[in-house]
């Protein structure tokens, strides 16, 4: 059978939903993504999303000539509701470059100026040595592992992106020798312009409508700084319309403030592209490994947003972009040709970010979702457990309820903290140890809907609470067989 049809098959099962008596839940059981190797790619696709993972390209099939393509990030990303055809991962022509990239780590080893200080010298994408990875789906997620080494880091980045369109991206990292840097950044980019790549004899139609429909950008600080310094201030909000050769960097710092951006959106208003949001995913970046690590080193924290028209990009796109930089130079005055020691015994860190493709987002969304999913998660922790124990993962920053042996039956209460009724944050839980989910209760005032995404093969669901958010606590009672 043609893996398409299989594929649109599995769509039609999907949409016959299986409903329980006790609760209005729909059981999902059939397989989220069609996972197509595709030699150094791996293109995956859900109802929402088509991407592409690029391990090792450099030249294949007439892309990354000129670099790129080596460490296992999303290289081409489609939000199928609103455009099947434009990738939103910019593309510097089927030479490529250390940017393109989803999201990549760059290194600036030495700089004479402040321009050579902005050129980094590698970049993950471009230098990166892929170990080993594997794209699996679990429980209605697609799962993207890789080891990446990469100069004096060894990296392991898992991607887990969800049917309906988010995504968490999760980094462990490994300093694995001493060694002098400018600045290790973690860099995410999309394509905010319309632009045409050829590629052999085929055309490619890329890039969002951001800049062609008047769209602005937005940067949003955490409210946190040095010693919770800001803990009762307003957030610093940055706002830029997205416009040709802008070409400039804009970080809080320039505007009187030390609370760095916690995240970035892209906003769309008339519904032909998907409204982006990335956030990090610590409570303040003074907390995160970005601040940590950087002061342990004597250097700085530093987030910087960005929208450039690239002069070297023959298709003239513009792309808008956040980096959240480990920048250890010194500071006061800033010397660029003195790059701080990194000491052997930094040992292991963890970066986490989400980054969310949705519709029907505006603005002023994005500081209650971020106080939602990122500074408030210790609300949504699920508590008077029975039957299981609750544990918080790192990696998909998500409560794990793992059943206790042999159990029958698993109930927990849970309440949905404030959030505006018309954002929808789809509240997940992973189940671990369950098996076939025989029924689902919730009791309390306009429980939210629910959804089941089983895995029964692994012993492990994902239950999706969707909708607007209860009127109080509520109580899920989960039957097993």
């Amino acid at each position: 059978m043609h893996p398409n049809l299989v594929f649109l098959l599995a769509f039609i099962a999907l949409a016959l939903p299986s409903s329980l008596p006790a609760q209005q839940c729909t059981i999902i059981r059939t397989p989220q993504w069609m996972i197509t190797p595709q030699g150094p790619f791996v293109q995956a696709e859900s109802e929402a999303l088509r991407l592409r993972f690029a391990y090792d390209a450099r030249g294949a099939e007439g892309w990354f000539k000129g670099g790129g393509g080596c460490d296992g990030s999303i290289v081409e990303l489609y939000h199928k509701p609103t455009s099947a055809t434009r990738n939103l991962v910019p593309r510097n022509g089927p030479w490529g470059g250390k940017k393109d990239a989803l999201d990549f780590w760059e290194l600036e080893p030495a700089a004479q100026d402040g321009a050579d200080h902005n050129a980094p010298q590698f970049s993950s994408a471009a230098d990166g040595v892929l170990l080993s990875h594997t794209v699996r789906q679990s429980a209605g997620r697609l799962i993207s592992t890789c080891d990446i080494q990469l100069q004096t880091f060894r990296i392991r980045r898992t991607h887990i992106i969800y049917p309906w369109g988010d995504i968490t991206m999760h980094a462990r990292i490994e300093h694995i020798a001493p060694c002098r840097w400018n600045y290790l950044g973690h860099r995410f980019d999309f394509g905010v312009k319309p632009y045409q790549i050829l590629n052999g004899k085929t055309t490619y139609d890329w890039g969002g409508l951001y800049q062609t429909d008047g769209e602005y950008y937005y940067a949003f600080s955490d409210l946190y700084g040095p010693d919770g310094k800001y803990a009762n201030a307003e957030p610093f909000i940055y706002k830029e319309q997205i416009v040709d050769n802008l070409n400039k960097n804009t970080a809080v710092s320039m505007y009187n403030r030390q609370d760095p951006y916690s995240g970035f959106m892209i906003e769309d208003k008339n519904g032909n592209d998907p409204d982006i949001v990335v956030m990090n995913g610590d409570k303040a970046t003074w907390f995160s490994p970005f601040d940590r690590i950087a002061r342990k080193i004597g250097g700085v924290n530093y987030v910087e947003t960005g929208i450039y028209t690239p002069f070297y990009a023959k298709a003239k796109h513009t792309e808008a972009s956040c980096c959240w930089f480990y920048a250890t130079i010194p500071r006061n005055p800033i010397i660029y040709n003195a790059p701080l020691l990194w000491p052997a015994d930094l040992g292991v860190w963890e970066e986490s970010f989400h980054i969310l493709l949705r519709q029907d987002l505006d603005a002023e969304d994005y500081l209650p979702l971020w106080r939602y999913r990122v500074r408030g998660l210790e609300e949504h922790r699920p508590r008077q457990v029975e039957g299981a124990r609750v544990e918080l993962n790192n990696v998909d920053r998500l409560y794990h309820v793992i059943a206790d042996p042999g159990a029958k039956a698993i109930r927990f209460t849970w309440s949905g903290g404030e959030l505006p009724a018309d954002i929808e944050p789809r509240t997940a839980f992973l189940l671990e140890g369950v098996g076939p989910i025989a029924g689902v209760k919730i009791d309390g005032e306009a429980p939210p809907k629910v959804d089941i995404y089983s895995g029964e093969e692994e012993k492990t669901a994902l239950l999706v609470l969707r909708g607007p958010r209860p009127g109080g606590p509520i109580t899920v009672s989960l039957q097993l067989k």
